[in-house]
């Protein structure tokens, strides 16, 4: 999760796999220091998977059918020439939150001071004219803004249990990662976090905050990390497992 410059990658070809009926193209590329599988999706090179040197190829397969949710939608989001914003998210009408969901209610009230809030496990939305996106725009701008004040709050609280201190932190949109630390001491934290259960926001928070200390992923980063957080394990399983799928509900096929 550093921002350190990664090794050369090799690229190995061009492929094609079917996902949910859709044909998508994609680059492999081996990467010296990669040790777990991943995807990344950008604007200007579309889809590619990213393997380790001893890499089983049989695996592939199920490891992009496993992602597909999130490669269909990060696709559409950022490779589509006709992507655009969706009126409204559709997931059961109910979008995720701090690892829960929660159902959309819409109120005839465009001049309400707050036009999205909580109210119990609801998420009161104040009717705005949504034809141009505005709907859409005022819900990732209460996201943004909850996620900031939440992460910001965690980051200050965590660090100085850990006797720790950064020079800022930046919450943000990114596109593979859920955060980095620089070397000048900056936290960038993607604002997606809070969609994920507080454990695992925490999580992501010791992890970076750790980078303070130890800028890789070596035995003495772990064992920092194991001691501000015993569990580490199980939360990174959790966030591998689950967070895409977290993301994809939110979008639920459509881009915003």
């Amino acid at each position: 999760m550093t921002e350190k410059r990664e090794a050369r990658r090799v690229l190995i070809g061009t492929y094609k796999a079917v996902l949910d009926g859709s044909v998508v193209s994609y680059m492999l590329k081996r990467g010296p220091r990669c040790r777990h599988a991943r995807l990344e999706v950008t604007r200007e090179t579309g889809l590619t998977a990213v393997i380790p040197r001893r890499y089983d190829m049989k695996r592939l397969p199920a490891f992009l059918e496993a992602n597909k949710r999130w490669i269909l939608y990060a696709l559409r989001e950022y490779c589509s020439p006709t992507a655009r914003i969706a009126e409204k998210p559709n997931h059961d009408n109910k979008v995720p939150y701090l690892g829960e969901y929660l159902e959309i209610i819409y109120k005839d009230d465009a001049d309400g001071i707050y036009p999205v809030k909580i109210e119990g496990n609801k998420l009161v939305v104040s009717a705005v004219p949504s034809g141009d996106g505005l709907l859409i725009t005022a819900l990732e701008k209460w996201y943004r803004k909850e996620a900031a004040n939440l992460i910001r709050e965690k980051a200050d609280k965590i660090s100085t249990h850990m006797g720790l201190s950064y020079h800022r932190t930046v919450i943000k949109r990114m596109r593979s990662r859920w955060g980095s630390c620089s070397v000048k001491g900056n936290l960038n934290f993607n604002w997606k976090l809070v969609l994920l259960p507080e454990t695992v926001i925490d999580y992501v928070i010791i992890h970076e905050l750790t980078h303070l200390k130890e800028m890789n992923h070596g035995r003495k980063f772990w064992e920092l990390v194991a001691k501000e957080c015993p569990d580490w394990r199980e939360r990174r399983k959790w966030l591998t497992k689950n967070g895409r799928e977290f993301v994809a509900a939110l979008y639920n096929g459509h881009v915003w």
